[in-house]
């Protein structure tokens, strides 16, 4: 049986993933962010890194 998802962030840039155990994390996706994905046990859970206080 294959599952599969399909995630897109508007505006985002089009990168490669790097996967780190349960999370992926997408470099500069969003001008001076990251993204990252993690699986955890009741779904998944997305985060806006920003790179520094200017891209607040």
């Amino acid at each position: 049986m294959a599952c599969g998802w399909a995630f897109r962030l508007d505006g985002a840039a089009s990168v490669r993933g790097t996967v780190d155990g349960a999370a992926v994390t997408y470099p500069d996706a969003r001008p001076g962010a990251d993204v990252v994905l993690s699986a955890t046990d009741s779904g998944i859970k997305e985060d806006l890194v920003p790179h520094g206080r200017k891209t607040l």
